[in-house]
């Protein structure tokens, strides 16, 4: 980044002046990975978001931390899998200007800021661009059908398919009680290094629930403060310690017990402990399939489509087991989730992304009775695992369309770019850097 454009970042964060696209674009021509055309090629495509949300809200999304200004997407990050995500996005708002309903995703995405509404939007148009690259047009999104809002609509040889979407991430239990451990565990590190301090000692139990949690959020002033002042009190402790030499004992929000000391700790020996961060992830899962049966139990021919977000492909036994394996596991359980809502044709669930370790085997489809599940890479170093799984042989033909839409996913980039007669993906992204 030049110094011109460091300093007008600089006043945006200090909030004397505003984002615009056109500052959040600016590190597109400095970048060290795109060829010279790869660059003009790229800002051409993205036009398209100044031109459909203004500058307006870019500074908006600035403020509330959305995540087009976080590393995922800002172009101040010059890598292929911010420029690959950047160009998917500018590519489906341009195929699918004229489909019916996208002005409605538009409006929700214009409005509803928050990180739940962007992703749930994203699987809209996911879905509704695999449609459209594999031939079918007749689909319309944000679509009220027999008095049930529905997230995408295919007519299919006389048929509707329906579509629903969610994205699941992490419950807020979850979310806080992580939160809080991490903090503790980068203020060890902190103090070792600034004032040669341990802090060791047990960090406390994860909240067994929401309603807990709110109480104790309610009646524990320490947190309605800041958790961020608990901290520094802490660091207040620790330099009285390092000037000391004594040992000095903290209770911790959840129940812990700290230890503040200049005692160097035996070769080996653990320096911070906690519970287990625990979610019964399928619990959630069985609830998301609940909501969305009973939304749409008045029609018929009904998929969900579920991204997973959170812990499920993460932090769960199920997410180290081999991919036959886990197929095998999930396919009864959906299917069981399924059974009392006869409309609910079958789920499509995948990972959303992940990066691709080096030793990582891809798989073509593995199959299981009733279900599919597909390892695939994409062009920028991340991978993506998709599962497919129907109630019974009445889905199969919508089974296969589905099938037929995934494995073709990782290509929908450069088909795209071909439709606007763009070079493939890797020739635009081919400078070494």
């Amino acid at each position: 980044m030049d110094q011109k454009t460091a300093e007008m970042w600089l006043k945006v964060i200090q909030g004397s002046e505003k984002l615009s696209w056109s500052l959040w674009m600016a590190p597109i021509m400095q970048s060290r990975q795109l060829t010279a055309e790869g660059k003009n090629d790229v800002l051409r495509i993205l036009s398209i978001l100044p031109e459909l949300f203004g500058d307006s809200w870019i500074e908006k999304c600035f403020r509330c931390k959305h995540p087009i200004v976080s590393l995922r997407y800002s172009p101040q990050n010059d890598v292929p899998s911010v420029y690959y995500q950047l160009l998917t996005l500018s590519l489906q708002l341009t195929l699918l200007n004229k489909t019916p309903g996208i002005k409605q995703v538009m409006k929700n995405l214009f409005r509803n800021l928050e990180d739940i509404n962007w992703h749930h939007a994203l699987l809209q148009m996911e879905t509704a661009a695999l449609a459209l690259q594999s031939g079918h047009s007749a689909f319309r999104l944000e679509s009220s059908e027999n008095g049930v809002d529905v997230d995408m609509v295919l007519a299919l040889e006389g048929q509707n398919i329906y579509f629903e979407m969610v994205s699941m991430g992490t419950d807020q239990v979850y979310r806080w009680t992580s939160a809080y451990w991490q903090a503790i565990t980068d203020l060890s590190l902190q103090l070792r290094i600034q004032y040669d301090v341990n802090l060791t000692g047990h960090m406390g139990d994860q909240i067994d629930n929401e309603q807990d949690l709110r109480e104790w959020i309610t009646n524990n002033a320490t947190w309605r403060l800041n958790l961020q002042l608990w901290l520094h009190e802490i660091e207040q402790r620790a330099i009285d310690v390092a000037k000391t030499g004594k040992e000095c004992r903290i209770s911790t929000p959840f129940g812990g017990k700290l230890v503040l000391s200049v005692k160097p700790l035996p070769v080996g020996e653990t320096f911070l402990t906690g519970s287990a961060l625990t979610q019964n992830e399928w619990n959630r899962v069985e609830a998301r399939i609940r909501d969305k049966a009973r939304q749409t139990i008045r029609l018929n021919c009904v998929w969900i489509r579920m991204d997973d977000l959170g812990a499920l492909w993460r932090l769960t036994h199920w997410a180290q087991l081999p991919l036959n394996e886990r197929l095998t596991m999930i396919v009864p359980l959906i299917q069981e989730a399924l059974a009392p809502y006869s409309h609910i044709s079958g789920m499509v669930i995948s990972n959303h992304f992940d990066w691709q370790p080096v030793s990582m085997k891809i798989e073509k489809w593995v199959w299981h009775d009733c279900g599919a599940a597909i390892r695939i890479p994409f062009g920028d170093g991340r991978f993506k695992e998709t599962i497919v799984v129907c109630r019974g042989a009445s889905a199969h033909r919508d089974m296969a369309l589905l099938l037929d839409w995934y494995e073709r996913e990782a290509t929908w980039l450069d088909w795209a770019l071909s439709q606007h007669g763009y070079a493939p993906f890797q020739e635009i992204f081919s400078a070494k850097g």
